[in-house]
């Protein structure tokens, strides 16, 4: 299974890794995005979009084209 989360929660900016669980391991990695913490939703592990924060969408079409998550997200 993979899912999206943010590091580094108490800065302004933070960091969205990949976790991935396969075989009862997990992995995390970093995928080179950030986003304001403040724009991201916990519970959809995704970016909100809204008038302020319109680069919400490009950072979930990135999070959903992802090269290993095409298969799986999908």
């Amino acid at each position: 299974m993979i899912t999206f989360t943010v590091t580094n929660k108490h800065r302004p900016k933070a960091t969205i890794v990949m976790l991935v669980s396969l075989y009862g391991k997990q992995y995390k990695k970093s995928i080179g995005i950030g986003v304001p913490v403040k724009y991201w939703n916990d519970s959809k592990k995704r970016a909100r979009t809204t008038a302020d924060f319109k680069e919400g969408n490009e950072i979930n079409d990135e999070l959903t084209d992802f090269p290993c998550c095409e298969r799986i997200c999908r």
